[in-house]
């Protein structure tokens, strides 16, 4: 007889959620992060609280920033801190 194994993929995993850029002040829109994964099963999707949809969003307030990666079989939740420039002092 033949058989066949089946082996299941390794589990998705968020590896880091890596702040890019600070926002220029506070309340301004212009921080930025990425997100990075590994394993899981394609499709990869990306979903940040302010609506961007790939791995690295760029228009991020000041705070705490949530993304969900999603792959075929489950969805993970991650937050990083978005921190803006030190002010200009006199």
């Amino acid at each position: 007889k033949d058989s066949v194994k089946i082996e299941n993929e390794t589990p998705l995993s968020i590896t880091a959620v890596t702040q890019i850029a600070k926002a220029k002040c506070s309340g301004s829109s212009d921080g930025s992060a990425t997100v990075t994964i590994a394993n899981g099963v394609a499709p990869f999707t990306y979903t940040w609280d302010n609506a961007e949809t790939n791995d690295t969003a760029t228009a991020l307030d000041t705070g705490w920033a949530v993304v969900n990666v999603t792959d075929a079989c489950t969805t993970l939740k991650h937050s990083v801190k978005i921190e803006y420039e030190t002010p200009l002092s006199i």
